[in-house]
């Protein structure tokens, strides 16, 4: 949208710039420049996101050989960490980087049918339990070797 406004015989020219950021869970807008996940570990991977918020939310599917681009969230912004564990195996397994940060997730084995986002509140609820996260900052390959 476009306003011309005229003062003191010079015309001044205001544009503006909306964008768009939609609140519901599944949606939100791709940002290409963020870093990428990407899972060359030869198997499928469910995948959190931690936000700076201190907000986790899981769980989306990364298939082998793929890579997924965080989603700009409306309230909690751009993910800040990841947490990955294979689809077919336990919390054993999985991978969280430098472990720079602490996210709450649900206990038992992960859904991505069913979606979560929980708060850490300097502790976490009965029903979810604590894990270390890794930094997102450069993007990430992640490899069978963690």
């Amino acid at each position: 949208m476009k306003f011309c406004f005229r003062f003191l015989g010079k015309t001044l020219v205001l544009m503006t710039l909306s964008i768009q950021i939609s609140p519901g869970y599944s949606q939100g807008t791709l940002l290409e420049e963020h870093p990428k996940l990407c899972n060359k570990t030869g198997e499928p991977l469910n995948v959190s996101w931690g936000y700076s918020s201190g907000v986790s939310r899981g769980w989306f599917r990364l298939s082998d050989e793929s890579c997924i681009t965080p989603i700009l969230h409306a309230s909690h912004g751009l993910p800040t960490h990841y947490y990955a564990i294979p689809t077919d195996s336990g919390d054993n397994d999985a991978w969280s980087g430098d472990e720079s940060k602490s996210y709450c997730i649900p206990r038992g084995e992960p859904n991505p049918s069913q979606t979560f986002e929980l708060k850490y509140n300097n502790g976490c609820s009965a029903d979810t339990e604590l894990h270390q996260y890794g930094s997102l900052e450069n993007g990430k390959i992640l490899t069978s070797s963690r």
